[in-house]
């Protein structure tokens, strides 16, 4: 009786209700449901706020999360966060990881399309920045695995070869259109040459 008072209380006051963080996310379910198996607390859609139950738990898949509607039902990752793994309602509301945000001198943000990963970043190279660390893959680098840390470089200080690798990285990191306009621009360019070479012989 003294749990069902308390559920009743914390879904119905007046306040913005809140899950219970991870600490206190076992002492609030024995509480209320007399079992953290039977806890949930979860954002339902119709009520358009958090609200818990003793129902059940329940899990979902890789890159989503579990919402009540009014029943457990699939949800989206908030855009700041991420699912790498199972979800499961034993002491989850959200998804467990937050996104990071390549928001350091340099960095912009590379690819943010999938909610079971995390970002990856690249260092702005139209404004000559460049990776104090080579990353495993020369295009990007991911933040929650290695150190995705831009420095200025200025002209000066590139080598022939270093310079080289600037230019090719800038071609590699054109979209699909603008690498096939500067092919057939290069090609047009080349017979163009090419065809006053002839003239003048």
């Amino acid at each position: 009786m003294i749990g069902l008072l308390i559920l009743i209380i914390g879904t119905t006051s007046g306040y913005d209700f809140k899950c219970p963080a991870k600490a206190e996310w076992r002492l609030r379910a024995i509480v209320s449901c007399y079992s953290e198996y039977k806890y949930a607390c979860l954002f339902n859609l119709l009520e358009e706020k958090y609200m818990e139950n003793c129902s059940n738990t329940d899990q979902s898949s890789i890159g989503s999360k579990l919402v009540f509607q009014p029943l457990f039902n699939l949800g989206e990752c908030n855009a700041r966060r991420y699912q790498p793994i199972v979800f499961t309602t034993l002491g989850n509301s959200e998804c467990i990881y937050s996104k990071s945000k390549c928001a350091e001198e340099g960095q912009v943000i590379f690819n943010n399309d999938s909610s079971s990963r995390d970002v990856t970043c690249r260092c702005d190279y139209t404004k000559g920045y460049a990776f104090v660390t080579k990353p495993k893959n020369r295009c990007f680098c991911k933040p929650s695995e290695e150190d995705c840390s831009c420095v200025k470089v200025t002209c000066a200080k590139l080598t022939r070869g270093e310079a080289f690798v600037s230019i090719y990285d800038r071609y590699i990191h054109l979209s699909k259109e603008d690498s096939i306009f500067l092919i057939l621009f290069s090609l047009v360019l080349f017979l163009y040459t090419q065809n006053n070479r002839k003239n003048n012989y």
